[in-house]
């Protein structure tokens, strides 16, 4: 499902989104990409992917949080 529409509150939420993943995950270079990601996907399953990478403590982490991140989208993504 995607968050993609002409609703500005869509964007703003996508981009308030993007904006925490990325300072979270210490690539605020990245933020235009997380951005992406928020618009493509509904925005309760890449927050969800984003709680649940946060739990994880970093040593516990094989690739890296956006990996991880990546990983879990796609999981959730397809139950659906």
């Amino acid at each position: 499902m995607s968050n993609e529409s002409k609703n500005p509150k869509s964007k703003v939420l996508a981009q308030s989104l993007s904006s925490l993943i990325a300072e979270s995950f210490g690539e605020p270079s990245q933020q235009d990409w997380y951005r992406e990601v928020c618009t493509k996907h509904d925005w309760h399953t890449v927050y969800r992917a984003y709680r649940e990478v946060m739990e994880i403590p970093v040593s516990h982490i094989r690739k890296s949080r956006r990996a991880l991140f990546v990983y879990l989208i796609r999981k959730y993504e397809s139950k659906k």
